[in-house]
């Protein structure tokens, strides 16, 4: 017999509580704040917090603050347009003197890029990153109508990122507390999508989530087939560009609403689109987001550029 959706709900909360992720805590709050109205200063609060750590706790940017001065609790946003921007040659050189001092203190995981964009490099992820970009997920499906114990599916290439925060013995645990099923991505054969097909059947997912490309051939193989397919309420897709004539094909088939997804190993879940809402809304509890040209300069909205982002909840690195 299985768990209600709601139980799964309650254990998978407590479960990582009594690991020392909040998840659940701090998915109420974050939820309770956008249905109330998100503070206005709320961004500004949590970039001062953070610099305010860098300067006491972090030897690289607390001398890049000496010189610069700490006139940033007026203004912070102005005060980070003049910071370095972080590469990967920074962080694999200095990587000691990014670590915060406290990091003994700290409930923390070594993490890796990717590697798409050239040789993968290390950094650290604490607790509190974890948790609110969990947290931040189960928010974006909380605001389409999903639920946090309701099932879904994953067409994913990597079941760690998914799994974040999540050591190897419990990972099965979550998987069913959470009632997530995988597919991998990478391995798209006609035999990999028959199968896909046969889950979504079985399972009747309320969601979705796909990389882009996945989800897309995935609908052209399952029309191609003439294969049915049992309607989710929503898809989220991310890990590539979602054009409209992807879109278009995606909601043909699977006969629901697409929304895009923006996340990365790196910064954990980053905006996503909502209903009504055009774009994609950045949650103000994870990360902030800048827009520059090529020569580093700030851009104005709806103008294309290179994106930064700053973390607002990893304070260990």
């Amino acid at each position: 017999m299985g768990i209600g959706n709601r139980l799964r709900e309650t254990l998978y909360f407590l479960l990582f509580a009594l690991r020392g992720y909040p998840i659940g805590s701090t998915y109420q709050q974050f939820y309770s704040q956008y249905r109330k109205g998100i503070p206005p200063d709320l961004l500004k609060n949590r970039l001062i917090k953070l610099l305010d750590h860098a300067r006491n706790h972090v030897p690289y940017y607390a001398a890049i603050i000496e010189k610069m001065g700490n006139g940033f609790h007026e203004n912070p946003f102005a005060y980070l347009k003049n910071f370095p921007i972080l590469t990967r040659d920074i962080l694999r050189n200095q990587f000691d003197r990014l670590t915060s001092d406290d990091v003994s203190h700290r409930k923390y995981k070594l993490n890796h890029s990717g590697g798409s964009t050239g040789e993968p490099v290390h950094f650290l992820q604490d607790s509190g990153f974890y948790t609110t970009s969990r947290a931040i997920s189960l928010l974006y499906s909380k605001i389409i109508g999903i639920e946090p114990g309701e099932p879904k599916i994953f067409l994913w290439g990597s079941e760690r990122d998914i799994l974040q925060g999540t050591e190897k013995w419990t990972a099965a645990l979550v998987t069913h507390l959470t009632n997530a099923s995988f597919i991998n991505a990478y391995r798209m054969s006609p035999s990999t999508l028959y199968a896909f097909s046969r889950l979504i059947h079985q399972k009747r997912p309320s969601l979705i989530m796909a990389y882009a490309e996945s989800i897309y051939e995935a609908a052209n193989f399952f029309e191609k087939n003439n294969l049915p397919v049992y309607p989710p309420r929503a898809i989220f897709t991310s890990a590539g560009t979602l054009f409209p004539a992807m879109r278009e094909k995606i909601r043909q088939v699977f006969q629901c609403e697409v929304y895009n997804y923006y996340g990365s190993r790196e910064c954990g879940a980053i905006a996503c689109e909502l209903p009504g809402m055009q774009g994609l809304w950045v949650a103000p509890w994870g990360n902030y987001l800048e827009v520059i040209d090529e020569n580093g300069n700030a851009l104005p909205p709806q103008s294309r550029g290179e994106i930064l982002i700053t973390s607002l909840s990893n304070y260990v690195m």
